[in-house]
């Protein structure tokens, strides 16, 4: 019951705060073990194909783990101290998932670019949330870059996230 409130209430927060930019966002700290884990495995493995692909394996393996566990000890602390106190941290567990709300921030930027009529800050707001260059897109391609982005991270920042936090709670949200 308590983890079903703590999905309501991160979903809640995330539309009222959207995804805060901070160095101590935990996917700030999970890029950087990714970096990190990457650099070590590649040293460690052969530069060969099955080299590359057990690095691989090991930097996923290291991730995926490290990432479930620490929310994983939090929780077990945060629930043997008192529910309240498991339910808070949850919940904002939770929120730190989504990512609704900046997305609709930032893809609501170009839009209002657009509708003003400035390709100039339209392509600047679009190049803050899509992976290629907008300096040679017209008004069709910043378009069409926004709308593929909107529902690329509809997917990977909305509907996964909530998949795997119905499916394992903040634990499943944080392995995804």
């Amino acid at each position: 019951m308590y983890t079903t409130m703590a999905i309501l209430l991160g979903v809640m927060l995330d539309f009222l705060f959207g995804d805060p930019h901070s160095r101590w966002h935990p996917v700030v700290w999970i890029g950087k073990l990714i970096t990190a884990s990457e650099r070590f495995f590649r040293a460690l493995f052969p530069e060969t194909p099955k080299g590359k692909r057990m690095a691989g394996v090991c930097m996923w393996l290291t991730v995926a783990s490290a990432s479930a566990a620490v929310p994983a000890v939090c929780l077990a602390f945060a629930r043997r101290a008192h529910p309240y106190v498991y339910l808070a941290l949850a919940a904002f567990m939770c929120y730190q998932i989504m990512a609704a709300k900046s997305l609709k921030d930032e893809s609501d930027k170009v839009y209002a670019a657009l509708r003003a009529g400035s390709l100039p800050l339209a392509r600047e707001a679009a190049s803050m949330i899509v992976g290629r260059d907008t300096d040679g897109l017209d008004e069709a391609g910043v378009t069409r870059a926004a709308v593929e982005t909107v529902a690329e991270n509809t997917s990977d920042g909305c509907i996964a996230p909530l998949f795997f936090l119905a499916l394992g709670g903040p634990v499943g949200g944080f392995f995804y």
